[in-house]
């Protein structure tokens, strides 16, 4: 049965530097994530698809996008470690008025290259955690689409 949700393509980010993360730490990870999307986009509020929420903060009974940590499995060797955090977008919103809003969050308006999104996740004195969209050609299987 095809997921009636989500788009296909996840929008995959890895982790480029910082701290091992394991399991104990994925709920701080996806809503600094979201978060980060939430403040990066252009239009404010952020459209509902986005947020979950409407312009008065009530919830929406609509699909949203969702934030998810990507262990490292299907391996013998997997440990569970956090090896990224993906976007899955609802249905029903165009790859233009997606890329308009997270485009900020993806790439360095002003150079056009992609850009590394730091997360203070630790504290004071911790180094933080920094993603960046997956691009790779030959990206490990967790970070695949």
């Amino acid at each position: 049965m095809e997921n009636s949700y989500f788009e296909r393509e996840l929008l995959i980010f890895e982790v480029k530097e910082g701290p091992s993360l394991n399991v104990e730490r994925v709920l701080g990870l996806t809503r600094a994530l979201r978060n980060k999307a939430m403040s990066a986009c252009p239009v404010q509020p952020p459209p509902e698809w986005l947020s979950g929420h409407a312009a008065d903060g009530s919830s929406i009974k609509s699909p949203n996008a969702a934030f998810v940590a990507l262990p490292f499995a299907r391996s013998k060797w997997a440990d569970g470690h956090i090896m990224g955090a993906a976007i899955a977008m609802p249905k029903g919103n165009s790859a233009e008025e997606r890329g308009k809003c997270l485009a900020p969050l993806i790439v360095d308006q002003n150079s056009d290259e992609l850009q590394e999104i730091d997360f203070q996740l630790w504290g004071r004195d911790l180094p933080d955690l920094v993603l960046r969209l997956c691009n790779q050609l030959s990206p490990p299987t967790t970070l695949k689409n």
